[in-house]
């Protein structure tokens, strides 16, 4: 009779690939696109050392963080993609509990990133809502995190506010992603975003091709796999802070 005593050896994380929605998404919000990424990257990538895990915006950050800490080899790779709130509040906890272990988050794809005050009071919450229109707010880096690709919209006015890093020799902040089709509450469907997450979750980082393809294409309805039925809209030039593309997963250099 086997042993039910008998230890085993759970073999510790040596990878995360974290998804971060936006305001009202949840894992049941089947057309929502960042559970829809989640499932996707889950199944292509997922095993015992790679764990894939989607955390609602306003989760317990300093227990996810906790989590990850007891779960985890020895410095750990993380990666995180993030929108709206998940931007402005879940990763900018995450990546603050987390150095207070000295751990590292090597890229995060951040898109559409509003600021938050904190749930944890109503009032606070509320005003959170009102401010997110204001251009004035700025989400700052932590210097834990090694490099950063931000995506933003400017055709509504809810959009992504200013990004700086707290240490911009500690951290690499690439030009913003510029996408002229989406509003807002479409911007996790940009094939902009959507390309780069997994790009860098099957390549550890994205490759040239991913942060120079210009978009011109027409507004998608879901994951970029269905075209919208109008034409495309009238595409903006870049700003001088931003670049317009299309990043679509491409092997690195030399691959296959």
């Amino acid at each position: 009779m086997r042993d039910m005593n008998a230890t085993r050896t759970i073999p510790l994380v040596e990878r995360w690939i974290i998804c971060i929605p936006g305001y009202l998404q949840r894992r049941g919000s089947s057309r929502a696109a960042i559970p829809a990424l989640h499932r996707e990257l889950a199944f292509a990538h997922a095993g015992p050392t790679c764990w894939v895990e989607m955390f609602p915006w306003h989760s317990d950050w300093r227990d996810v963080a906790e989590w990850i800490v007891q779960s985890s080899a020895p410095r750990p790779r993380i990666d995180v993609f993030a929108y709206s709130w998940g931007v402005g509040f879940g990763f900018l906890r995450l990546a603050k509990y987390l150095r207070r272990h000295d751990i590292e988050i090597q890229n995060a794809v951040l898109c559409d990133g509003v600021a938050h005050v904190g749930p944890g009071f109503a009032g606070l919450h509320t005003l959170s809502k009102l401010l997110a229109f204001l251009p004035a707010w700025e989400i700052v880096i932590p210097d834990n995190v090694r490099a950063v690709y931000p995506l933003r919209q400017e055709q509504t006015r809810l959009r992504g506010h200013a990004m700086r890093c707290a240490d911009p020799n500690a951290t690499r902040l690439a030009p913003f992603v510029l996408d002229p089709h989406r509003g807002h509450t479409e911007m996790d469907e940009s094939p902009s975003f959507l390309g780069l997450c997994k790009a860098i979750a099957k390549y550890g980082r994205p490759t040239p091709a991913d942060l120079r393809r210009p978009v011109d294409g027409p507004r998608l309805e879901t994951l970029g796999d269905r075209a919208g039925s109008g034409p495309p809209g009238p595409a903006r030039p870049p700003s001088e802070n931003g670049t317009r593309c299309d990043n679509s997963p491409q092997p690195p250099n030399g691959g296959t």
